[in-house]
């Protein structure tokens, strides 16, 4: 009976083939059917992300090229509007340009009218404590040899800037001093001039005189003694002489060419 039963639980085992086709094959259809549409699902979705960059990428395309395009054509109606306007009225330019050159000039002449009365003294020695009136009216006693001028007779006087110092290694002094640009108002004309016309007596010594010039004729002195043209060249009075190298004399102005200068008689 044992044999048997065994015989009987073999036979059991022998599943056909095709049986087992039929299950399997519906299950592995499905994982791959499965699998197949996660697939499609993740490719949908990069393609999706791809295609809306893509779309960004184009627009901002577009839209450069419109503003190129706009800058291109407001470019266009630009020049051809200054041709129109050049050739409508070509001397409107350059008219306008000397108008505001004069208005310039104009209003650099009433700023250094102003500064009429001014001198400004460069190098002079002081300390903290010094009397800046009396420092002054020192100088021009003792080194211009000019005995008339007092204290009372300078109507402002303060110091512009200062620069290195000048006390010596060996110099025992409790203020130390400092050379500075001295600006000094006097209260009359007649004083300024008298100090300005004997501050050749400084030459040698470390210490200047000049005019109170405004800065635009302060540029226009130094763009004018840097001129090869010129062989001479000085301020008096706020306007800046000069002496070409063939002799002529002449009053340069601000913002005016050296060969547009007036030529004094």
């Amino acid at each position: 009976m044992s044999g048997k039963g065994r015989r009987n639980d073999s036979s059991s085992d022998n599943v056909p083939v095709s049986d087992i086709e039929s299950i399997v094959k519906p299950i592995v259809q499905k994982a791959i059917e499965a699998a197949t549409e996660v697939i499609r699902k993740e490719f949908m979705k990069v393609l999706n992300e791809r295609m809306i960059q893509l779309e960004d990428t184009v627009n901002k395309l577009s839209t450069d090229y419109m503003k190129i395009s706009d800058l291109e054509t407001r470019i266009r109606t630009l020049e051809n509007d200054a041709t129109r306007y050049q050739q409508s009225s070509p001397t409107s330019v350059d008219t306008l340009r000397q108008e505001i050159a004069d208005t310039k000039r104009w209003a650099n002449d009433n700023e250094q009218y102003s500064r009429r009365y001014n001198i400004r003294i460069n190098g002079l020695s002081l300390s903290n404590d010094s009397d800046i009136y009396q420092e002054a009216v020192s100088l021009f006693r003792n080194k211009l040899n000019i005995q008339n001028i007092n204290v009372a007779d300078i109507d402002a006087a303060h110091r512009v800037t200062s620069h290195r110092s000048t006390a010596s290694a060996g110099e025992a002094s409790s203020q130390p001093r400092s050379q500075s640009i001295v600006l000094v108002r006097f209260r009359e004309r007649q004083h300024r001039d008298l100090v300005m016309r004997h501050r050749r007596m400084l030459k040698g010594s470390r210490i200047t005189i000049a005019e109170d010039l405004t800065a635009a004729n302060v540029q226009t002195l130094h763009r004018t003694r840097n001129s090869s043209l010129v062989s001479k060249c000085w301020s008096w009075n706020g306007k800046i002489h000069a002496i070409l190298q063939y002799g002529k004399h002449v009053i340069v102005k601000p913002f005016q060419l050296l060969g547009d200068a007036e030529e004094v008689q």
